[in-house]
């Protein structure tokens, strides 16, 4: 147990981070499960697009989670205006498939 909790501790720097784990995945990290030392797993707001595609299937989930390894957190690191941009999209997308046509 106390060997866990010093895994959790050790990424808390995380918390607060955008990354891009996958390329039609943006996620802001909330919090640090666990590691099991390749990998961290996470919670997240994840936003699911590819922006590619306009017509792309989407999400946004507040209570995601997600897992990354040790070894690729550095590539997948993105900033707030990257993740932002994605969430935007994929909210416009989401609200422009709720419009009734009279």
């Amino acid at each position: 147990k106390e060997a866990e909790e010093q895994a959790k501790d050790k990424y808390k720097y995380l918390i607060g981070t955008y990354l891009r784990p996958a390329y039609s995945a943006f996620h802001y990290v909330t919090s640090i499960d666990k590691s099991d030392g390749d990998k961290v797993t996470y919670g997240c707001t994840s936003v699911y697009i590819d922006l590619r595609y306009p017509d792309s299937e989407c999400g946004i989930y507040i209570r995601g989670f997600g897992y990354i390894e040790i070894e690729d957190m550095d590539r997948c690191v993105i900033d707030k205006k990257e993740f932002d941009n994605a969430f935007n999209e994929a909210f416009r997308r989401i609200a422009s498939s709720f419009k009734i046509e009279k």
